[in-house]
């Protein structure tokens, strides 16, 4: 959201200064060292001018104000402040920083260093050792930079890759879970048949949402172990028998021939698809959609904590019923979308008028007449 500052109360003078100074901020880049050294000499000029006598201003407004200005610019105070401190500090170094090409963000970190600590990070880059980050600081703390994770080797580092690529997976598995929970709570509300559901367009968001969910679960629960070599398969940990079921449930959601048929559908999605879903994504599953599902729950007598079991049915039919809007939006608050507008209802067939025969006195008169 854009910030408006109120110039009209500041003298004439320090409010030109600060157009003046808004005006070189808004029409710089971030990408070099030059810019750096360009935001720094701004900023300083614009904070000067603000906590000076000459701004008029109360001195707990002085700091409230500077924090707008930056606002208005898209800077935090932090990052101010880093540029103002290469303005000030680093200016003697300015064409050498600028000629090898320092990032802003090594600068920012030697801004503050003592004087022989900023000439030897500069010549390492001038001698073509340019530095990191961590590099740098690791450099003024007197030790050894931290080697950089993604250049080791060793299964230690391997093993580390592994667990946060497992954490990734279960927040990835836990997202798509709770995202295909608003259009089967909406088929098992309204207890619609596997047809009703196809018609209803819930279908597709099911098996794409259950598809998701399920690639991401094969990988953190390695299920391919059946087609590993047995010693594979007897040094891998264990996976709890619980853990074991899901994948099958997401693969029956996924494939819409195994579905149950007719009214067998949404007994099986209250009875045993919803509960599993709940228990795999406990913790991330949002309120307002919890209470949804276990009213569902409550509502057809099943429990509130489950897992898949087999499923069966024999093919049916049933009439497609209206997807409330409700739904709609509690899907769209999930998902991060604009919810779909409500259907409005069809119009009522009009009536067709049929005129009715003259009877056979009234044909006599007719004849008669004439």
């Amino acid at each position: 959201m854009d910030v408006e500052i109120d110039y009209s109360r500041l003298p004439k003078g320090v409010a030109d200064g600060l157009r003046e100074a808004e005006e070189t901020v808004s029409q710089l880049g971030r990408a070099d060292a030059q810019h750096a050294f360009a935001y720094g000499e701004a900023f300083a000029k614009a904070q000067d001018l603000i906590l000076s006598e000459a701004s008029g201003l109360e001195p707990q407004e002085k700091k409230a104000f500077a924090k707008a200005w930056y606002k208005k610019l898209r800077f935090t105070p932090r990052h101010v402040a880093n540029f103002i401190a290469v303005h000030h500090n680093l200016q003697p170094y300015r064409a050498r920083a600028v000629t090898v090409g320092i990032a802003p963000t090594v600068l920012f970190t030697v801004a503050t260093a003592p004087a022989e600590k900023v000439e030897a990070v500069i010549s390492s880059f001038e001698e073509g050792r340019p530095m990191k980050v961590a590099e740098v600081q690791a450099f003024l703390r007197g030790g050894a930079a931290e080697e950089d994770p993604s250049e080791a080797g060793g299964l230690k580092v391997l093993a580390d890759i592994g667990a946060r690529n497992a954490r990734f997976q279960a927040k990835l598995t836990a997202r798509w879970l709770v995202e295909a929970l608003p259009p089967i709570l909406t088929a098992a509300e309204q207890k619609l048949s596997d047809r009703a559901v196809v018609r209803r367009k819930l279908a597709d968001r099911i098996i794409a949402r259950a598809g998701m969910a399920s690639r991401s679960l094969h990988g953190l629960l390695a299920t391919d172990l059946a087609y590993r070599a047995d010693e594979d398969r007897e040094a891998a940990p264990a996976v709890p028998e619980e853990w074991r079921k899901l994948p099958l449930l997401l693969f029956h959601l996924q494939e819409r021939k195994s579905w149950p048929k007719g009214d067998d559908f949404h007994a099986w999605l209250s009875g045993e698809v919803i509960p599993a879903l709940l228990w795999a994504a406990e913790g991330a599953v949002p309120a307002k959609l919890h209470r949804r599902a276990l009213a569902v729950l409550e509502g057809e007598g099943a429990a509130q904590t489950g897992h898949p079991a087999a499923i069966a049915g024999e093919p049916a039919d049933e009439i497609a019923l209206h997807e409330p809007a409700e739904a709609d939006a509690e899907e769209a608050s999930v998902l991060n979308v604009e919810p779909a507008p409500e259907p409005t209802a069809a119009p009522a067939p009009r009536k067709r008028r049929t005129r009715r025969p003259k009877n056979d006195n009234t044909n006599a008169a007719s004849a008669a007449a004439a």
